[in-house]
């Protein structure tokens, strides 16, 4: 992948429209130099590469949700958004190699606000094609899977950074991750691990356990089933001996009729209603006496109630006349008439022109008085009582209720007490004669009992057996639920099984085939990482070979001369443990070879018994730990460089901070021997203090093309120059 053109607007610091042509014309001048100070939008570039290759992906999310666009948001330009129309994309041209011809493809992703929302548009053109949405689709799934977004941040390079990723922390497990994404056997190591994953949970015991869970719930299913049977031809039975009984219940029931017998809720009955009639005469005897003395004495006289209830209602209407005339007086009415007169300034005169208000308001007041006066005289009659309003009613109600009674109603209740003696000796008559001929009837009566008896311990079980066999049903469906479950967990055991069969005979296969793949690939590792650090070291022979064991674990080696009694002394001091870490796994291994033994165990004693002194020549394990940060940072790039040439992964290059921790003696062999073999296209991001005018010289002569971006605090963007901060002197 080669990227001829970046074209950005409205991104980041980098306001309007900006073209970067960063092609590659001649293979020997591979790097792209990009100068600028610190925060002046060097990184911003390979953040919109990332970005216009990847969307969501390059910022950790799988779809264009609501928190990528909020991310998306704070990557457009601040100055842009105060325009009338907000334009933010990403451009990218580059050349893709597919089936040994180079594609040339355009990518454009960009963003517009539409009703206050942010909406994101990306558009592909091949080889000046524009793609479908479909073909877009194909293409995004494409340029993952041969290019991974992970892939991809191997190939930033940040020098203050990559200590941390291969000094500190898990190094052997980010080595491997980095080894098996270089070389596209990441999937190999994820589906190992899925394998794995599988073959942790069993399957040879679960299917066992699923079968005889199958078993047992068919068995115990078929057992209820026969149970249920049993208990509804039980249930018929016991319905046909209620109804054998009913029928004989029924016969001697009219044979005892018959007989002038009365069953016993007959007796009761007949009881009950002679009861209800004595309690009722009680009640109507009461109530003669009641109305004896409460009402009798006013019916009788009743022409005294009368002339009292004509004096309240005469005393009531007085009362009334009285207050409204006190309140509507001659002198009341006068004085209202002639103030409103005087208020309306009007005059009331008769026909001599002479004033008749006062006049007026005296006929008044008589026709007021004619109008409300009571119809019997007022002016001789005396109240008697001097009732209150409350008292008045009281009374009134009373008087009411006796105009209500009369001698009828003593009549109707006699008539009524009568009628029920009458009835009572009807009821006690019919009780006598089922009394009389109670020998007869008491067989009858007996045998009815034990029926009844019968029937109600027959219910009884009726009863029981429908609730056992509601529970029973009940049982049945959950088991029926269950036998289901059960069967659907069988098929998948099942087919687990041959699913785990097929994972472990994978699993094997891939722990097998992995280790054969990756051992040739550390082996290039190891060369490449040799050649390169010889390049780089300042030092002759400081190191002269690198372990790189299965479990990736880094040890560095130097062929140095010593003595049997020396390693004797101290393996005798420390341990052969001790003494493997401290001189290396290799070390261990050479001297095992020249003492002729095959156990490490056996080296400590073979080591003692060793008589002949002689000086030998082994691999020493060298402490990295020990080096100085210039030389870590070397040990550090020589290891990404074997890395990414192992891999041979055609991809930009781009570092960041080029010269960290690297000390003068060694920056003029890594700038000419390290950026320019990186990759076939190498963006160095670069301060004018790092690439300096010194190495800017050495790195001339491998530079295609270089731009100096630089940071306006007066228009608030980034501009860019199609030069570097120096120029080589003629």
């Amino acid at each position: 992948m080669i990227i001829n053109k970046i074209g950005l607007c409205n991104f980041g610091s980098f306001e309007g429209e900006i073209q970067l042509d960063i092609s590659i014309s001649n293979p020997e001048k591979n790097v792209i130099l990009i100068g600028g100070k610190n925060g002046a939008g060097k990184t911003t570039l390979f953040t919109a590469i990332k970005l216009g290759l990847y969307g969501p992906i390059a910022l950790g999310y799988d779809t264009t949700s609501s928190s990528y666009y909020r991310r998306v948001k704070r990557l457009i330009n601040k100055n842009s958004l105060s325009k009338k129309d907000v334009n933010t994309y990403v451009l990218l041209d580059f050349k893709l190699e597919e089936e040994r011809e180079l594609a040339n493809y355009i990518l454009t992703r960009q963003w517009r606000y539409e009703d206050q929302k942010l909406i994101e548009s990306f558009g592909v053109e091949r080889n000046g094609k524009i793609l479908s949405e479909e073909e877009i689709e194909s293409f995004e799934n494409y340029i993952k899977s041969l290019i991974p977004p992970q892939l991809f941040d191997l190939f930033f390079f940040d020098g203050e950074k990559i200590s941390d990723f291969f000094l500190e922390g898990n190094t052997s497990k980010n080595l491997k991750e980095a080894l098996l994404l270089l070389c596209g056997y990441d999937t190999f190591d994820t589906m190992a691990s899925n394998f794995k994953r599988i073959l942790h949970k069993g399957n040879d015991e679960l299917l066992d356990d699923e079968e005889k869970k199958v078993s047992e719930l068919l068995e115990e299913k078929e057992k209820i089933q026969k149970s249920v049977e049993f208990e509804n031809t039980r249930l018929l039975q016991i319905d046909n001996e209620i109804n054998n009984l009913d029928e004989k219940q029924q016969q001697l029931e009219k044979e005892f009729r018959n007989a002038g017998g009365l069953l016993a809720q007959e007796i009761a009955k007949l009881q009950n209603d002679i009861l209800r009639e004595e309690k009722f005469r009680e009640e109507k005897n009461e109530w003669l006496k009641e109305f004896a003395n409460d009402s009798l004495p006013f019916i009788i006289a009743n022409n005294l109630v009368k002339e009292v209830k004509q004096q309240i209602n005469k005393e009531r209407g007085y009362q009334k006349y009285k207050t409204i005339k006190e309140s509507l007086n001659n002198e009341f009415l006068k004085q209202v008439i002639c103030e409103e007169i005087s208020n309306a300034q009007i005059r009331i005169i008769d026909s001599n022109n002479q004033n008749y208000a006062e006049t007026f308001s005296d006929i008044l007041a008589r026709h007021i008085d004619n109008k409300i006066k009571p119809d019997f005289d007022v002016e001789n009659f005396e109240p008697m009582h001097y009732l209150s309003h409350d008292e008045e009613n009281d009374l009134l109600d009373i008087i009411r209720t006796i105009e209500g009674q009369s001698a009828d109603q003593v009549k109707k209740c006699k008539e009524e007490i009568s009628k029920s003696i009458s009835k009572a000796q009807k009821l006690r008559k019919r009780l006598e004669a089922s009394e009389k001929n109670n020998e007869v009837l008491l067989n009858y009566t007996n045998d009815l009992h034990q029926i009844k008896e019968q029937i109600g311990k027959l219910m009884l079980e009726k009863g029981k057996v429908e609730v056992y066999i509601d529970n029973l049903n009940k049982h049945l469906s959950d088991l029926e639920v269950k036998f289901k479950k059960a069967e659907e967990s069988l098929k998948k055991a099942r087919k687990d099984k041959s699913v785990f069969a097929l994972c472990k005979s994978s699993h094997s296969l891939l722990m097998e085939f992995i280790p054969v793949l990756i051992e040739k690939k550390l082996d290039s590792v190891k060369e490449k990482f040799i050649f390169m650090f010889k390049q780089l070291i300042a030092k002759h022979d400081y190191i002269q070979g690198i372990d790189i064991d299965k479990d990736f674990n880094v040890t560095l080696y130097r062929q140095s001369l010593t003595s049997i009694s020396m390693l004797d002394n101290m393996m005798a001091k420390i341990g052969v443990e001790s003494f493997t870490n401290q001189m290396g796994d290799l070390c261990v291994k050479h001297l095992m070879n020249k003492l002729g033994i095959s156990k490490k165990t056996e080296l400590e004693k073979a080591l003692s018994d060793c008589k002949e002194n002689c000086i030998i020549e082994l691999p020493v394990k060298v402490d990295i730990n020990g080096f100085s940060k210039g030389e870590q940072q070397i040990y550090i790039m020589s290891l990404y460089w074997a890395l990414v040439k192992m891999s041979n992964n055609n991809i930009p290059f781009v570092i960041d901070t080029p010269y960290a921790r690297i000390d003068s003696a060694h920056r003029e062999r890594i700038t000419t021997k390290f950026f320019p073999s990186l990759s076939s296209q190498v963006l160095i991001l670069s301060t004018d203090e790092e690439i300096n005018n010194e190495y800017y010289t050495l790195i001339k002569p491998f530079i295609s093309k270089e731009f100096l971006i630089s940071y306006s605090d007066n228009d608030q963007c980034t501009n860019v120059e199609g030069k570097y901060f120096f120029e080589v002197a003629s």
